[in-house]
């Protein structure tokens, strides 16, 4: 450093700016880390959405059985929903009703999940 006049000290201004490069590079390794941050859980929330979807399409299949198959549509907000029901390769059967697999697959925001289930009913092709 260089004295001033009259004893006073100060900062040249290649001192400044190096201390201004060190301060933007930390706030710039800051700033990815709470993007990053942000993006996961932007990530983690489309993730909830589509698995309570797909939680709840599976509930209504297994209510509707073989009635449900095939059946499709949107989700508020964006995102395709999809049943598929099948006879169940276990033969369980009692009078008219057997078992059937489902399969519930959405799709929302990048997510896609894919819940198998069972349900015991008529069979209607």
């Amino acid at each position: 450093m260089k004295r001033l006049s009259g004893g006073q000290r100060g900062l040249t201004l290649i001192e400044v700016l190096v201390a201004l490069a060190v301060a933007s590079i930390g706030l710039l390794a800051l700033y990815g880390a709470v993007g990053g941050g942000l993006a996961g859980i932007r990530k983690g929330y489309h993730a909830d959405m589509a698995m309570l979807e797909a939680r709840s399409r599976l509930a209504w299949a297994e209510a509707l059985g073989s009635a449900a198959d095939g059946r499709a549509g949107t989700l508020p907000g964006g995102g395709r929903w999809r049943v598929r029901v099948r006879p169940a390769a276990t033969t369980v059967a009692a009078g008219d009703y057997r078992l059937f697999d489902i399969e519930v697959e959405v799709r929302h925001n990048g997510q896609v999940l894919i819940l198998p289930g069972q349900t015991m009913a008529t069979w209607r092709p």
